[in-house]
């Protein structure tokens, strides 16, 4: 995996440097999830642009599978980004981080969304918001409380 990056990294640099869309970090990502022993069957046309793939989230190969065989960015926590290496790896590939705890940045994360999209930029999310155990999928996360959606007695 370390030589994986050592290849990748350089590559990315000169792609950007000319200013070019880099294809190298879901290319690393996919490299990785093969490193692991995870392969990737896509059935039916795969779209590159243009959409958003909402997909359960058992595990962390599932970033990798999805970034490699897509090309997809991902909406992610935003504590994520903090993390050693792999926050820097979720920035190279153009993560949107999120805050589950602002709700009054929701606007501006659409926004942030919407501009992936309109750069080309297949996006994943995961509504589950975390992962499992590998096996069992999780519910969605709704997006307020059942409490909070009850109307009020004047």
């Amino acid at each position: 995996m370390l030589l994986a990056l050592i290849v990748a990294l350089p590559l990315h640099g000169a792609w950007r440097l000319f200013g070019r869309k880099s294809p190298w970090p879901p290319r690393f990502l996919g490299l990785v999830a093969r490193i692991v022993g995870a392969r990737a069957r896509v059935v039916g046309t795969l779209l590159r642009h243009d959409v958003v793939f909402v997909s359960n989230h058992l595990s962390w190969i599932d970033i990798l599978l999805l970034s490699g065989a897509t090309g997809s960015a991902f909406v992610a926590k935003s504590e994520l980004r903090s993390a050693p290496l792999v926050g820097w790896l979720c920035t190279l590939n153009h993560t949107i981080f999120v805050s589950r705890a602002d709700r009054m940045a929701v606007t501006a994360q659409i926004a942030q969304i919407r501009d992936a999209l309109a750069a080309d930029w297949p996006v994943t999310l995961f509504p589950e918001g975390t992962t499992g155990d590998g096996v069992t999928l999780l519910p969605s996360r709704p997006r307020c409380s059942p409490r909070s959606t009850r109307p009020r007695r004047a």
